[in-house]
C-alpha cells in the first residue's frame, strides 16, 4: 500500500475511497481510484507499478476516468496489462466516467471487451450500484 500512497501524493492517482462497511456493510472490499490527467507513456508506467503493489486484494477495483482527457497507445496497452494482471488475481475491474474520446479508444483497443460491457458505466454511482448488485447476486 505504500506505493499506492506515494503515487497518490504525487498526484497521479487519487485514492478516493476504501469502501469498507459502507451502508451497513453493503459494499465491502471495493477499492476506488481516480486517474487525474492524461494516461500516456510515463503516467501509465507509474499507474502499472502502483496497481501491481496492491497487497490486500479487493473484490473489485473501480477506476474513475473522468479526469483523463486522452490516452495514448502506451497508456491503453498498460491499462490492458494491468486489467489482465488484476483479473488473474480474481479482482473485478470496473471502469467509469470516460469522456467520448477515451471511451472510443477503450472500445477500439478491446479493453471494454476485456472487462465485459457490464463492467463499464457512464457514471460513478451506477458503477458502485453494480458492485453492490454483484455482491448481492
Amino acid at each position: 500500500m505504500l506505493a499506492i500512497h506515494e503515487a497518490w501524493k504525487a498526484g497521479l492517482l487519487r485514492r478516493e475511497h476504501w469502501l469498507r462497511n459502507v451502508v451497513a456493510g453493503v459494499i465491502v472490499g471495493v477499492l476506488v481510484y481516480s486517474i487525474d490527467g492524461p494516461l500516456f507513456f510515463g503516467a501509465a508506467e507509474t499507474f502499472e507499478r502502483v496497481l501491481a503493489h496492491i497487497h490486500t486484494d479487493p473484490r473489485a477495483l473501480v477506476i474513475r476516468l473522468r479526469r483523463v482527457p486522452f490516452m495514448d497507445i502506451t497508456g491503453l496497452q498498460i491499462l490492458e496489462e494491468v486489467i489482465q494482471q488484476l483479473q488473474r488475481r480474481q479482482i473485478r475491474v470496473v471502469l467509469c466516467e470516460a469522456n467520448a474520446r477515451v471511451l472510443s479508444k477503450l472500445g477500439k483497443a478491446g479493453i471494454l471487451q476485456l472487462i465485459g460491457s457490464q463492467h463499464y458505466h457512464a457514471d460513478f454511482s451506477t458503477a458502485l450500484s453494480a458492485c453492490v448488485g454483484e455482491q448481492a447476486g
